[in-house]
């Protein structure tokens, strides 16, 4: 993302260049934003109406993060025409990402916390860790296609790698669903 934004985003901000490494700034600050609001979305919602399974919540987020790879698609064609995309393209890929994300990492966190077993709940947290760990690797794999492929064909494999997971837990749902039951 930052090699790509350094290259396709007009970086000028109050009439001075900005290190792209403040989109890294921009994010942490809209994580935080999206995370209080996610926790004060589904308080609201809990009050007229019944909120639905983690694993809802979490393939909901999902399926919200997916579609962030597509603003970036989207920009990435305004950048094919030989412009410079405004920040305003990292603004909006910022915030739907991080209200997928907000939607998914901490509530699964709270998940598996929930089910594991008392004896097993450190390790079982950090396996849910893990699989951050294991993304990002495939992200890093993934960013070496950078350079090889169109931008916006690049950011369509992100949103449809994020968007096939999403399906796997919505489809999967059911069964996890009867696992945690039976504890």
């Amino acid at each position: 993302y930052l090699v790509w934004g350094r290259d396709s985003y007009a970086l000028v901000f109050g009439g001075r260049t900005m290190p792209v490494s403040w989109l890294l700034s921009l994010d942490a600050l809209v994580s935080i934003a999206t995370l209080l609001g996610s926790v004060l979305f589904w308080r609201w919602w809990a009050t007229r109406w019944r909120e639905p399974h983690e694993l809802a919540k979490m393939a909901t987020g999902a399926t919200i993060a997916a579609l962030a790879p597509l603003v970036l698609a989207a920009a990435s064609r305004h950048v094919a025409g030989g412009h410079k995309a405004g920040l305003a393209w990292g603004l909006a890929f910022h915030v739907v990402n991080d209200i997928g994300f907000a939607n998914l990492y901490p509530v699964g966190m709270a998940l598996y916390a929930r089910a594991a077993p008392r004896a097993l709940g450190a390790t079982v947290v950090n396996a849910y860790s893990l699989h951050l760990f294991l993304s990002n690797l495939l992200v890093s794999w993934l960013a070496g296609l950078l350079g090889t492929m169109p931008a916006e064909r690049f950011w369509l494999l992100h949103a449809g790698l994020i968007g096939a997971a999403a399906l796997v837990l919505l489809l999967c749902a059911p069964l996890f669903r009867a696992i945690l039951a039976a504890q």
